[in-house]
């Protein structure tokens, strides 16, 4: 079975719209969310068992990510690979692209050896380059683009943005030129080719342009730029970009959510709605109150006031609906079904994968003591699969996508 499209995925969302032509919110038990879980080293485990959650009968829809990390780590980029003294990485090809076009012919292959009807590919938390003030006061190693070209399009950028940005955004020519002296910079370039290359060589369904941490100036121009390169320099009319607004938080990290009400609850949505109309993005992430990588046992509150203004927002402006990705679905107290369109989940499948290994130990601690051959080798690996698969079938049935294949197949064919 292949890899499904992203236009067959833009359908799918389409279809599980959580609202009414209206506006009206559809009530909950009809609403549904696609399961994202992204894929960590080792990934042959992982996407195993996530293929296997699809294609538990009748079938699911499951998007599998494939994050920055996993493709470094998968092309072995040096920052990401152990290597002996001595050993250096070819520079021939560039590792995250390569990594990523690796990971997805794993994931094409185990779709394949196990039937799973619909299975969608997407690139995760691509991250842009922090931006710092004062390293960018003066030009940083730049990559051949044209100041002038970057200059128009920030003085564009601004004047879109004033209307809801206001005061915000009055920067003053030196500070602009920190921009530029970022946007023109060799790290900027490299993490674009990277970008690019990772589309361009694993084809996804989706993929997400990481730059919510950016002022939000740069934030709008290379979250646009990136869209326009993906349809334009690519010719890729199929892959969903999801832009980031602004960033989830993280466990541990100091610093709590903010809820915001009335004017200031407006005003944020407004710039949600012009974040999406400017960059051209199909799919949008914004902070909501959850955290990457929480701990077992802490649970966040999504900030479903925020969450809902802003998607009817979008969808009645925008006259079409644009899915939401929530980020940090380990430690999310509850799924919002449907508002949140995309639920990703990475650390909860991390944290079963331990503690299968701690179980594994105590059970073949003086086996694995002695070297038995099949307690250190293939049994150590191969049953690990199966408490991520039924972990995976545990968050589809509670997004309401488990055993939908055979319906969204349908509505696939007829349209």
């Amino acid at each position: 079975m292949p890899l499904r499209s992203g236009r067959e995925l833009k359908k799918i969302f389409n279809a599980l719209c959580p609202f009414e032509s209206d506006g009206r919110l559809k009530p909950e038990e009809d609403r549904v969310t696609l399961l994202a879980s992204n894929s960590n080293i080792p990934i042959e485990i992982q996407m195993k068992a996530f293929v296997q959650a699809a294609a538990v009968e009748p079938g699911s829809p499951h998007m599998v990510g494939i994050s920055q990390n996993c493709s470094m780590t998968t092309g072995n980029h040096p920052k990401n690979t152990a290597l002996l003294k001595g050993v250096r990485r070819s520079k021939v090809t560039r590792p995250v692209a390569v990594g990523a076009a690796r990971a997805r012919r794993t994931l094409e292959e185990f779709t394949e050896d196990f039937g799973a009807e619909l299975v969608f590919a997407f690139l995760d938390h691509f991250t842009a380059p922090p931006f710092d003030a004062d390293l960018y006061s003066h030009s940083q190693r730049d990559s051949g683009m044209s100041r002038a070209m970057v200059r128009a399009q920030i003085e564009e950028a601004i004047e879109v943005m004033r209307p809801v940005y206001n005061e915000e955004i009055n920067i003053g020519k030196e500070f602009r030129e920190r921009y530029v002296n970022y946007l023109c910079s060799e790290v900027v370039a490299e993490y674009r080719k990277d970008f690019l290359g990772a589309v361009n060589l694993a084809s996804p369904a989706w993929a997400m342009v990481d730059t919510g941490e950016l002022p939000p100036i740069l934030n709008f121009v290379l979250a646009r730029g990136l869209v326009a390169a993906v349809r334009d320099e690519l010719d890729n009319q199929d892959t969903m970009i999801e832009g980031e607004f602004s960033a989830t938080g993280r466990s541990g990290k100091r610093g709590g959510y903010e809820k915001l009400t009335r004017e200031a609850l407006q005003h944020y949505k407004d710039r949600v709605v012009l974040f999406v109309k400017f960059t051209g993005v199909e799919g949008v992430t914004h902070d909501i109150g959850t955290k990457h990588a929480a701990l077992q046992g802490e649970k966040y509150e999504a900030d479903v006031e925020r969450l809902e203004i802003v998607q009817r927002a979008l969808f009645q402006d925008l006259g079409e609906y644009i899915p939401f990705a929530q980020h940090g679905g380990t430690g999310a107290a509850k799924l919002i079904r449907g508002l949140v369109a995309k639920n990703n989940f990475n650390t909860q499948y991390l944290a079963d994968s331990a503690r299968y290994f701690i179980d594994y130990y105590h059970k073949h601690r003086e086996e694995l003591i002695k070297g038995v051959k099949e307690v250190c080798g293939r049994n150590l690996y191969v049953s690990m699969v199966i408490p991520q698969a039924r972990r995976a079938v545990s968050k589809l049935k509670e997004a309401g996508s488990f055993g939908l294949a055979p319906k969204l197949l349908k509505m696939l064919r007829e349209t």
